[in-house]
């Protein structure tokens, strides 16, 4: 999946589950940038390696945790990650790299061919990211509105 595809349905799980918005979308942009950048740059052979398995997602939300000392931002940024996994999961993905021997030689050099698959996920990504920009306060109040129900159901029910 390219970037469009992540972020949109990033954005839009972040306004249903309570997520901040930033930090998952840099949870799913993260191992696509880890990866692609260091094959870009001739230290990975493969786009999909080091980043893309459940253990870089563990040491990204260990990172933001150390570095912002914040618990829900850490756990976004690994959400992100995972939900990253997720999506590239029609494809090759090490999950369990370094720990699982994979060959990469199936995956090759990073380019850029997109299939239909990857272009109507393009697509779905940027309509969900004009859904959610043009919804999102509408989201944010039926939510809220949702929570205070349950508080007024729990307190007089």
């Amino acid at each position: 999946m390219y970037p469009l595809g992540h972020v949109g349905i990033a954005l839009v799980l972040s306004s249903l589950f309570f997520i901040p918005a930033a930090a998952l979308v840099v949870g799913v942009l993260l191992p696509d940038i880890f990866d692609k950048g260091l094959a870009l740059l001739g230290v990975l052979e493969c786009g999909r390696s080091a980043g893309h398995n459940i253990f870089f997602a563990l040491g990204a939300g260990a990172v933001a945790f150390l570095a912002t000392r914040n618990r829900g931002i850490a756990l976004a940024i690994l959400l992100g990650v995972l939900l990253h996994l997720a999506q590239d999961s029609a494809h090759f993905v090490p999950y369990l790299y370094p720990l699982m021997q994979y060959d990469f030689g199936e995956c090759g050099p990073v380019q850029f061919q997109p299939g239909n698959f990857e272009i109507a996920m393009e697509a779905v990504g940027l309509a969900l990211i004009v859904v959610w920009w043009k919804w999102k306060a509408k989201l944010v109040y039926l939510r809220e509105r949702v929570l205070k129900t349950k508080r007024l159901k729990r307190v007089f029910g």
